[in-house]
């Protein structure tokens, strides 16, 4: 927690992946733009104002790490909601769901 400034920003950090060659040049300068004030913040004594500043301009295409905890009636669920929907990163994620054990008789019910 409140460890968006420990390391340097790069595009690598945010979802870039389907984005257009213009998009992503302008994707860039918001990199180097959070990665100016990152510094800022380093070198300057922590202000709160530098700490909003990046926490306000961050995209949210940002890729962070979640932890969560479920039940097999939560997976059902999400997996019925979700195996069908346009991003690709729910189909990601129900392909997992279908690899836990007794995913095929709990969840998806063959």
């Amino acid at each position: 927690m409140h460890k968006i400034h420990s390391k340097p920003f790069s595009i690598d950090d945010f979802s870039h992946d389907h984005m257009t060659p213009d998009t992503l040049e302008f994707m860039q300068t918001v990199v180097d733009r959070l990665e100016k004030i990152r510094l800022q913040y380093m070198e300057k004594g922590k202000k709160k104002e530098d700490w909003y500043d990046m926490i306000q301009l961050l995209p949210s295409s940002y890729n962070q790490m979640r932890t969560v905890t479920m039940n097999y009636e939560t997976l059902i669920n999400i997996y019925f909601a979700r195996k069908a929907h346009k991003l690709a990163e729910w189909h990601t994620f129900c392909d997992w769901i279908k690899t836990l054990p007794y995913a095929k008789e709990i969840i998806i019910a063959e």
